[in-house]
C-alpha cells in the first residue's frame, strides 16, 4: 500500500492545534519537526542526543507531516484538512502554513516519522526514550520509554516538558494523579514512576487511549495507571491529590470549576498548553474558583501554572 504524507508549513503556536486537527482525520502517524525541539542548544537544561540537522529546517517554522492511507477517501481527506486550517487561522496564528503532498511506499513511512525522536532529558531527573533508542541512563534517572504512534505527547513540546517539571515539583510518593487530556500517556506514566500510588488517564481521543494503553504495558505501570476515552464532565468524582491538565487555555478554563470537585483537601492543579497572550484569563479564572497560583514557568511562547485549591467545596 501506497501512503501519502501530508505536511504542512506553520508556527509553534499553533502546532498541538494542526497535530490534534490531523490525528482526528484518521491520520497513521504525526512527526513535528521542531527545529527549537531537535537542534542542540548552549545554556539550556534540555540535554539532547545529536541528530543530523539536514532532517530540521533552515528557518524557525515547524513542520507537521502526517501520513494517510493512499485510498478513495483521501481527496476529502485533504479537503477537510484546508477547511480546518482556516478555521484555526481565526484564533491562532499559523504563519505561511504552506501544505506539500506527496506519496510514500509502505516501509517508507513507517520509519520517516521515527527518525525525528531522540532520547532527552526533562527536569532534574527524566529521561524520555523512544522505544526503539538507546540511551545511557544514569543511576538515579526515571527512564519513560515512548512509542508515540499516532497520539501527540512525546515530551518534545515545550507545554508538554513544563508539565513534566511541574510534576517532578508537586508529585510526592503515595499521590494520587488525574491526567486530563492524557494523549500518549507521558504525563500519566511520569507521575506513576514518581510514586503516584493511582493514576487515571483520560482522553476522549479513542486512539490516544490505545497509545496510551500501549506505553503503559511498555513501562510496567498497569498496575497503578488506568486509561480510559472520556472527558471530565463524564467522570463521577473522585478524589485526587493532584489534577494535570496540558491542553489549551479555552478547555483550563472551563473545566476549572469542575477539576476542583476532584481534588483532596489543597490539591494542586498543574495547568499547560497555555499561550502567553490568554495566561491572565487563565489566572483570573483560577482565582475565582477559589485556586491559589504557587508557581508559574515559561518556555517560548507557553506558560505552565501550579496552583492549590483553597476554597473548600
Amino acid at each position: 500500500m501506497n501512503w501519502i504524507e501530508i505536511s504542512i508549513k506553520t508556527t509553534g503556536e499553533a502546532v498541538e492545534a494542526i497535530a490534534d486537527m490531523l490525528t482526528g482525520f484518521g491520520a497513521n502517524g504525526v512527526a513535528i519537526v521542531d527545529p527549537a525541539d531537535i537542534i542542540i542548544k548552549d545554556n539550556q537544561s534540555i540535554v539532547w542526543d545529536y541528530i543530523d540537522e539536514n532532517l530540521t529546517n533552515s528557518d524557525d517554522s515547524v513542520h507537521i507531516k502526517a501520513y494517510y492511507p493512499d485510498n478513495q477517501t483521501i481527496n476529502q481527506t485533504i479537503e477537510n484538512i484546508k477547511s480546518s486550517i482556516e478555521n484555526i487561522k481565526n484564533f491562532l496564528d499559523v504563519g505561511e502554513c504552506l501544505i506539500e503532498i506527496k506519496t510514500v511506499c509502505d516501509q517508507d513511512w513507517e520509519n520517516e516519522w521515527k527518525k525525528y525522536y531522540k532520547p532527552l532529558r526533562v527536569g532534574q531527573r527524566i529521561l524520555i526514550k523512544p522505544t526503539w533508542e538507546s540511551a545511557e541512563i544514569s543511576e538515579n534517572d526515571i527512564v519513560v520509554e515512548l512509542d508515540p504512534g499516532m497520539a501527540f505527547g512525546t515530551g518534545t513540546h515545550e507545554s508538554t516538558r513544563m508539565c513534566i517539571e511541574l510534576l517532578e515539583n508537586y508529585v510526592s510518593k503515595g499521590n494520587t494523579l488525574l491526567d486530563v487530556g492524557c494523549g500518549s500517556g507521558i504525563l500519566s506514566i511520569i507521575g506513576a514512576k514518581l510514586g503516584c500510588s493511582r493514576v487515571l488517564g483520560i482522553d476522549p481521543d479513542p486512539v490516544a487511549v490505545k497509545v496510551a494503553e500501549e506505553n503503559i504495558l511498555i513501562n510496567n505501570v498497569e498496575h497503578i495507571v488506568t486509561v480510559k476515552k472520556a472527558v471530565i464532565e463524564e467522570l463521577e468524582v473522585q478524589a485526587f491529590d493532584v489534577v494535570v491538565a496540558n491542553i489549551i487555555a479555552d478547555v483550563i478554563i472551563n473545566i476549572s470549576d469542575k477539576v476542583k470537585q476532584f481534588l483532596i483537601g489543597e490539591g494542586v492543579f498543574i495547568v499547560s498548553g497555555i499561550i502567553k497572550d490568554r495566561a491572565e484569563h487563565v489566572r483570573i479564572k483560577l482565582s475565582v474558583e477559589g485556586f491559589k497560583i504557587t508557581q508559574e514557568i515559561y518556555q517560548g511562547e507557553w506558560v505552565a501554572m501550579a496552583a492549590i485549591k483553597t476554597s473548600p467545596e
